[in-house]
């Protein structure tokens, strides 16, 4: 059983981030693994205790030096070995990244599961799963809240508008897409780490998986948010503080 695990490097949201020019960002903050692709990779990994020896899970990831990092946590957690795929574009359209991933898992083999983050917290598309799915021709299910597997299918729960739950059972092979509530990542040790360093590490260029990188999207500027106006402290009585507080969010603010 080959399970894949699709993931991404994103940048740590305790982060400062800083333009150096109007189409890049510093690379020298902290980067971390998208916190939906932990899940995924904690479902994959609970997949394979259950699924016993013959499992195997195998990470991908797409794009620059920043995914060493991403890939060598996502060893450290029990991944078996990871496939890197190298590009300098680090804002293609959800159509390229899905071919890329998908060219390379079927140019590693045969999936019999495939895993992602519901959506990254850096772009927040939620598109990658869908085109994935549809490159490899495979069933998907997203939102996940449950999983369970039964052999040559699984069970899995969903949420929708509302907080109402649908239940689907897919036949494998299928992709699925993880959401927060499905399970509690582990994180590892620094033993772990270190055994990390010596699982296998596929790296493919873009010319290795003939697809083409060209994308139909291009980024033409950053803007960062403007900065946050400071504090204001309302003084007086508790009344006269209300009827304060009544106008400004009336006036200034707007809310009301």
């Amino acid at each position: 059983m080959k399970i894949y695990v699709c993931t991404k490097s994103v940048a740590d949201t305790a982060a400062t981030i800083k333009l150096v020019d109007d189409t890049h960002i510093q690379e020298d903050i902290k980067f971390i693994m998208n916190p939906y692709d932990e899940l995924a990779l904690e479902e994959a990994l609970q997949l394979k205790e259950k699924a016993g020896e013959e499992a195997e899970v195998i990470l991908v990831s797409y794009g620059n030096n920043s995914i060493g990092e991403v890939l060598l946590q996502g060893l450290a957690m029990g991944a078996d070995r990871s496939i890197r795929i190298n590009t300098t574009n680090l804002f293609n359209d959800h159509i390229t990244i899905a071919a890329v991933l998908a060219a390379a898992i079927k140019k590693d083999g045969e999936p019999s599961i495939i895993f992602t983050g519901q959506h990254t917290i850096d772009v927040e598309g939620m598109q990658t799963a869908y085109r994935i799915a549809a490159e490899l021709d495979l069933p998907i299910v997203s939102n996940i809240m449950k999983f369970e597997y039964n052999g040559d299918k699984v069970t899995v729960n969903r949420e929708i508008e509302g907080g109402d739950k649908e239940v689907y059972e897919v036949s494998l092979p299928c992709v699925i897409a993880a959401n927060r509530g499905l399970n509690e990542p582990r994180y590892p040790k620094l033993p772990a780490r270190m055994q990390a360093k010596k699982k296998p590490v596929t790296v493919y260029e873009i010319a290795d998986l003939g697809v083409d990188e060209s994308s139909a999207v291009s980024l033409t500027k950053f803007i960062l948010p403007p900065d946050k106006p400071p504090a204001k402290i309302i003084g007086g009585s508790p009344a006269e503080a209300a009827r304060e507080l009544v106008r400004v969010l009336k006036e200034e603010v707007r809310v009301l």
